[in-house]
Order: C-alpha cells, then structure tokens, then sequence
C-alpha cells in the first residue's frame, strides 16, 4: 500500500488516479487546500492532519504501507513571507512528525 498525504490537492490526486490503476492506496488529507472531490473513491480516505501523530499512527497501525508520498506542504511564496511560521509548522514540523512516526 501507499501512503499520499496531500491526496486530495491538484498534485496529490492527479499522481492517486495514476497509482490507483496498480496499487492500493490511502490517502490523508485535511482538506486545508484540497477537496472531497478529488478524492479518488477507490482509496482508502482518511481525514486528519499530517502534523497529529494521532492521525497517522493508525494509518501505520492497521495497512502496511510499503511507500509515503508527501504532496501537503505549503507552496506559496507570498504566504510564506508573511507568515513564515506557518510554512515551517507545516513544511518543517509536521514532516518531522511523519518521519517520528
């Protein structure tokens, strides 16, 4: 199985409709840029938040996940200037939290 984070953004699920075609995949989300929608129904969902181990320690848990794919990062440049604290919880922090985990 493969793990995207990020499945339901513009990346994320574009790569999740390639992978679903030979691969079983669960997508994590928290829909902070993505959408239900994009969400492929032939995934398995689960909605939480990359940064909270307590969302993806039952990921790890119960599938055995072979493979992450990280699309959840933060990617404006304007934003980034002012709230830089923002990117890094997010860009840095929660990475962090998935590699822990």
């Amino acid at each position: 199985m493969i793990l995207v984070i990020g499945g339901a953004g513009y990346i994320g699920s574009h790569l999740v409709k390639e992978l679903v075609e030979k691969e079983q995949v669960i997508v994590l989300d928290n829909f902070s840029t993505g959408h239900r929608y994009l969400v492929d129904d032939r995934t398995v969902f689960v909605q939480g938040d990359l940064g909270n181990k307590a969302d993806l320690e039952p990921i790890f848990e119960k599938y055995p996940i072979q493979a992450v794919m990280h699309f959840a990062a933060n990617s404006l440049v304007g934003e980034s200037v002012v709230n830089p604290l923002k990117y890094y919880q997010n860009n840095v922090a929660a990475t962090l939290t998935l590699l822990e985990t």
